[in-house]
């Protein structure tokens, strides 16, 4: 459980108005926060300790590591800080910087039955289900256990929301705040449509980008027909000059993401603001994610590059040697065909992005 409200935080005679949850002893379990400082899960059962943030941790204090400090909340209660924990990501839905106990909610709030209450929606609930268990079997369990105990079922209705769901969703009743108010980011939730559109839009302009890149590399290849047909009279197999075509495509498609990756990172504070969510760094630098953009990069080159490159390598030699590549129907037709496959899916981008603009 977490019961979360905006409190006065005082060190001295300075103080901020920001967050408190106050959440139970195994929240550190259920939720993932590496530890920076201190013990973060032993800490929470003090009712005396708080659990910080880095943010929290130099908003309040000015120093990353204020273990022992202590702080005043409303001017009347006292916490010592026992641990440090990693701030919370740019992609959670959470905007909490301080954690206590909430053996101490009754008395912060100066509410005396809060935890008791029934039928109250103050808390925030994390629900870990056991291994196996079904859902939709927990959720009527749990609603036929509240309808024994006097809940009013037929006037209230409980919901078991999955975890990734609560940034699709904002049609709840007390929805969490949407900024972080220590890193002053935005938790802004969006429907799952937007996913789509913006999926759709990158698919499409990635296949404008492969047949422009592929009709590209038809002309490259086209001014490489006498060097080809010299290697196939020098001996040189077909299987050979395909695979070094092959080879300069996937080496361009490589190029051109090792220079994609600046602009990626200078652009991308303004797509973050034109989107309303903070997209950082880390989800395209990661190990992981950066090894499946150069495997992409392998896959779309050798793709792209295929059909050129066994134009080219399978040629006549004396059409080669006359750099006649280009010339011919079927390499007409397939010139023409990357065309008016890139006008087939650019002019519905464009035309979408126009109505997409007016909208808003």
């Amino acid at each position: 459980r977490m019961g979360l409200r905006e409190h006065q935080l005082s060190v001295n005679e300075t103080g901020i108005f920001a967050s408190v949850g106050m959440v139970d002893n195994v929240f550190f379990r259920v939720l993932s926060y590496p530890p920076l400082a201190g013990a973060p899960d032993a800490v929470i059962r003090e009712a005396g300790s708080a659990v910080l943030t880095e943010a929290g941790a130099l908003r309040l204090f000015g120093i990353s590591r204020p273990l022992g400090e202590v702080f005043t909340i409303d001017g009347q209660h006292d916490f010592r800080v026992g641990a440090i924990v990693a701030n919370n990501p740019a992609n959670s839905h959470l905007g909490v910087n301080i954690f206590l106990n909430n053996s101490n909610l009754e008395q912060v709030w100066g509410i005396g039955t809060v935890l008791t209450a029934g039928g109250s929606d103050s808390l925030y609930h994390y629900v870990k289900l056991a291994p196996g268990i079904d859902a939709a079997a927990a959720l009527q369990n749990a609603t036929s256990l509240l309808q024994q105990g006097g809940f009013p079922v037929d006037r209230m209705e409980l919901i078991l929301q999955p975890l990734r769901e609560i940034h699709f969703t904002t049609d709840l009743q007390n929805e969490l705040p949407l900024v972080d108010d220590m890193l002053g980011t935005a938790k802004s939730q969006r429907p799952k449509s937007d996913l789509l559109v913006f999926s759709a839009v990158g698919v499409m302009t990635l296949l404008i980008a492969s047949l422009n890149f592929m009709n590209m590399q038809t002309v490259q290849f086209a001014k490489k027909a006498r060097e080809v047909a010299m290697r196939r009279v020098s001996g040189s197999s077909t299987s050979m000059v395909t695979l070094q075509l092959l080879c300069e495509s996937i080496l361009m498609a490589l190029l051109a993401l090792l220079l994609v990756l600046p602009l990626y990172e200078l652009f991308m504070p303004y797509f973050s603001t034109m989107v309303g969510a903070a997209v950082g760094s880390e989800s395209i630098f990661a190990p992981a994610r950066l090894s499946v953009l150069v495997l992409l990069a392998i896959v779309l080159g050798a793709l792209t590059g295929l059909h050129p490159a066994l134009m080219a390598a399978r040629m006549p030699t004396v059409a080669g040697l006359r750099g006649e590549l280009l010339k011919g129907r079927s390499s007409t037709r397939f010139r023409a065909a990357l065309v008016i496959s890139q006008f087939t899916f650019s002019i519905p981008l464009n035309v979408g992005s126009f109505v997409v603009r007016d909208y808003l």
